[in-house]
């Protein structure tokens, strides 16, 4: 997970222009997992309609998409200090 800094966000809600401060996260998964990752997060959130935007990865270095997929899988990530 990546997370910004907190950020001034404006939006339009119920005809109504709102204003907070937010953090936008960055989270990998694997397309098996979207779907779960999707609806938890939706669930815990604490807006009525959360920005959940799924982006397509459209290059990976092939270390980088097996550990996502590892550490998706439950398998633990590689140490650094092994590599």
């Amino acid at each position: 997970i990546t997370w910004s800094v907190w950020t001034p966000w404006a939006y339009l809600w119920q005809d109504v222009l709102e204003g907070e401060e937010e953090i936008t996260l960055t989270m990998k998964t694997t397309g098996q997992a979207t779907q779960a990752l999707i609806d938890r997060l939706v669930q815990l959130h604490p807006y009525d309609v959360p920005e959940v935007l799924v982006m397509p990865v459209l290059g990976a270095s092939t270390r980088y998409r097996e550990w996502v997929r590892d550490v998706c899988n439950g398998r633990a990530a590689p140490n650094q200090e092994d590599e």
